[in-house]
């Protein structure tokens, strides 16, 4: 097992991937840096954001998946998933997020209910088809107040 491992990346590829970037700014407080990549169609190829300066994810443009993914056959009840999780410290910046990404014609669950009847989670899908889990982290030894 590697034992050097200090982050795992997050990248999505979507349709509509500039307003996208814009939509996840204003989600998670994020910026972009550098040069915006755009192709020939003024499609977005790769773009970075940031949050306290460090990377949080990327986003591209969806028709630029790698050749090699396009063509792979899944075996029969198996497609690919993949779902974010993002962290909050306050529940209030929980329902912001879940509100912005929420899009109705998409699956969205209701927010988790702990026993005390503190709300510590929700998911949902966001317009682009990308699965958001959203939670505020709860120390299950100890009495949860949530900010």
């Amino acid at each position: 097992m590697q034992k050097h491992i200090t982050r795992i990346g997050n990248h999505v590829f979507v349709k509509g991937a500039l307003e996208a970037v814009e939509l996840y700014k204003k989600v998670f407080c994020l910026e972009d840096k550098g040069e915006l990549w755009l192709d020939d169609s003024g499609l977005l190829v790769y773009r970075e954001l940031y949050r306290d300066g460090k990377l949080f994810m990327s986003v591209s443009e969806d028709r630029h998946v790698p050749e090699k993914f396009k063509t792979i056959k899944f075996n029969e009840g198996v497609r690919p998933t993949m779902m974010f999780m993002v962290c909050f410290s306050d529940v209030e910046d929980l329902f912001n997020a879940y509100e912005l990404l929420r899009c109705d014609e998409n699956p969205h669950l209701e927010f988790g209910v702990n026993e005390d009847g503190t709300i510590n989670a929700g998911d949902v899908f966001d317009k682009f088809g990308v699965y958001w889990w959203l939670e505020v982290p709860r120390d299950w030894g100890k009495s949860y107040v949530p900010k």
